[in-house]
Formats: C-alpha cells, sequence, structure tokens
C-alpha cells in the first residue's frame, strides 16, 4: 500500500513540478529582461521566443490544471501528447537547427561538452513529459 501511495504522490509531484516549469519558462520567454539560460532559443529568433514563450505557458497550464482538475483521461492524454511532440520539436530546432556546436568548419571542445550537457536536460524534461504520457490515470 506505501508503494502505491508513494507512486501516487511522485506522479503528481513530477506533473506539478512540470507545469510549473514551463509556466517559468514561458515567462521567462516573453521577458525581454529575463534570461532563459539553457533553455534560450536563440539570440535570432527574438520573435520566437515570445511564441514558444506563450506555447510553454499553455502547456504548463495543461500540465497543471488538466491533472489537478477531474478532466477525462483521455483529454488529459491527448493534451500530454501535444506538450511532448511540442517539447521534442523544440529541442530538435534548439539543439540541431540551430544550436550544433560547429563553428567554422570545426567542433569546440568545451562548447560541444556544454551542449551535449543542454541536450540531456531537455531530453530529460521529455522523459519527464513520456512519462506522465504513459501514466495519465
Amino acid at each position: 500500500m506505501a508503494t502505491i501511495r508513494s507512486a501516487v504522490s511522485s506522479l503528481t509531484l513530477l506533473k506539478i513540478s512540470l507545469g510549473i516549469m514551463f509556466i517559468i519558462l514561458g515567462i521567462c520567454g516573453i521577458s525581454d529582461s529575463i534570461d532563459e539560460s539553457v533553455f534560450r532559443l536563440s539570440w535570432d529568433h527574438t520573435g520566437l521566443e515570445i511564441i514558444f514563450g506563450i506555447i510553454e505557458i499553455i502547456c504548463g497550464l495543461l500540465l497543471l490544471f488538466g491533472h489537478l482538475f477531474l478532466i477525462r483521461s483521455r483529454a488529459v492524454y491527448w493534451g500530454s501528447m501535444v506538450v511532448l511532440i511540442f517539447w521534442l520539436i523544440r529541442v530538435a530546432l534548439t539543439k540541431f537547427a540551430w544550436g550544433f556546436p560547429i563553428r567554422g568548419g570545426s567542433m569546440n571542445f568545451n562548447t560541444f561538452f556544454v551542449w551535449l550537457l543542454e541536450l540531456f536536460v531537455e531530453l530529460s524534461v521529455a522523459a519527464a513529459l513520456y512519462v506522465l504520457l504513459v501514466r495519465h490515470d
């Protein structure tokens, strides 16, 4: 019985923490004065920062309120799927399309490891979203 309660509490904590993270990330994306640090899209994509910021706030609200209120399980599942797909698109854009660390045909060793660390942070968020997707009950 304690194991079931721990699993439920862990999933609830994961839902709440991811929801809050997305809301904060969205607010940082919309604001010019707040630095998003490793989650920054790019210096050249300020308009996209605002668009992604709005989407991130919506995703955060969906994660928070979709799981806290009694919304049908199927709606929560599809909402979680949309958030996961959005996040994977964001990772593909920020880490591969715009952010792969090759400058002038060569790769800086330090830059590559910072890029790799940021990639795995973002993939960890994707893994947490996937856990919520498969355990949407």
